[in-house]
């Protein structure tokens, strides 16, 4: 399966839903992609295909349900004839057809760029003028591997016709907290329209920047003010914490840390955000203590769900303390989770290294810790 994901796009095919539930000028076919359409929002696409398919010829005629049967082949794993029937439907709609748009996102999400660029420089001048053809050109780009000052440009664009798109707003936002000019990522900002980050979504994310760019008061006025209007946001109070912990007033940075952990019902996540600030303050038993408790309820989470992170932090603990198959057994369980991880990989080597060169014995049982360890968290 060839399914992914770029920035914020997570496809969902209500984006132009009222295109794809009617409207094909037939009532028979009509009616049957109506059925069909309500088949695969209910995730029975195996049925649409039968609906559709009952039609014979009649299904060649419009793109809409075309698009429909694309979507059922693509949910049952049918991918080549999915794209198929996908292709059929880009070259029966008309430039100005905003069915385009979705069959560009379609096509982006399967990893077809291609196809999507075909799709979208089919488009004309109306549907040039909206922001979801800035937003499928984003995602193009960074498919294509274009340069981040062309991605921001589109999002931009995007912005600009319509402020208050989310996932414009948002894709955005995610751009710029990992980008690492100060002043590019500021004079970004200061062009972004009041009304895209007004969302507490957007608001948190300009939280993060302020706090990747070492803005430490503004990060908790914005984590402060999420949090007066929603109490129970925990990434707000992770953020407060944070930001609570840089400037010094670390009392109430734990306050902060262990109300996220009890909103969040303890989850791993936010654990491993208060055993680094615990690892910090030199609290490393209280650490560990909390570390092992959400190794224990992640362990009952589908693999999906598990963070490597919490391994590789509960391995840095116990290679610091000399326990070193300990160490080895987390940093295997983190690499199960996420293969892809070169540090961490470099890190077992180390570890193994150390476990052939000196004999066995109780500091690496974890008998008698070995503060001398060269493996830092």
């Amino acid at each position: 399966m060839r399914r992914r994901k770029t920035l914020q796009i997570v496809l969902v095919s209500v984006v132009l839903s009222g295109l794809l539930g009617g409207g094909c000028g037939d009532a028979i076919l009509s009616e049957a992609n109506e059925r069909a359409a309500i088949a695969l929002e209910q995730g029975r696409p195996a049925e649409a295909v039968s609906i559709l398919k009952s039609l014979g010829a009649r299904v060649q005629k419009s793109p809409v349900v075309l698009t429909n049967l694309g979507r059922a082949y693509l949910e049952l794993g049918e991918v080549e004839k999915g794209l198929s029937e996908l292709r059929h439907a880009a070259a029966l709609a008309g430039r100005d057809d905003p069915l385009l748009l979705l069959l560009a996102r379609l096509f982006l999400s399967y990893g077809e760029v291609e196809d999507a660029d075909t799709v979208l420089e089919r488009c004309g001048e109306i549907l040039r003028g909206k922001a979801e053809f800035h937003l499928a050109l984003a995602h193009l780009l960074l498919d294509a591997g274009s340069s981040t000052v062309q991605i921001v440009t589109e999002l931009q664009k995007a912005l600009q016709i319509e402020p208050t798109n989310r996932e414009a707003a948002d894709s955005l936002l995610l751009i710029l907290r990992d980008m690492t000019d100060p002043g590019q990522v500021e004079n970004i900002l200061s062009q972004l329209p009041a009304q895209a980050v007004q969302r507490a979504g957007a608001r948190l994310l300009v939280g993060e920047i302020r706090a990747r760019l070492g803005q430490w008061s503004e990060a908790a006025e914005i984590a402060e003010e999420i949090i007066g209007l929603q109490p129970n946001d925990v990434s707000a109070w992770v953020l407060l914490a944070k930001a609570q912990a840089a400037l010094g007033q670390k009392r109430s940075a734990d306050t902060a840390f262990q109300t996220a952990l009890n909103h969040s019902g303890n989850a791993p996540a936010v654990a491993v955000e208060y055993a680094r600030f615990l690892l910090d303050e030199k609290r490393e038993g209280r650490a560990l203590r909390f570390l092992a408790a959400a190794e224990e309820k992640q362990a009952r989470q589908p693999p999906a769900n598990r963070l490597p992170a919490l391994h590789n932090l509960l391995a840095a603990i116990y290679a610091r303390r000399g326990q070193m198959l300990l160490a080895e057994q987390h940093i295997l369980s983190s690499l199960a989770i996420e293969p892809d991880q070169p540090q961490i990989r470099l890190r077992l080597d180390l570890i193994r290294g150390m476990l052939r060169t000196k004999p066995p014995g109780n500091e690496f049982t974890g008998e008698s810790p070995d503060q001398t360890n060269p493996v830092a968290p």
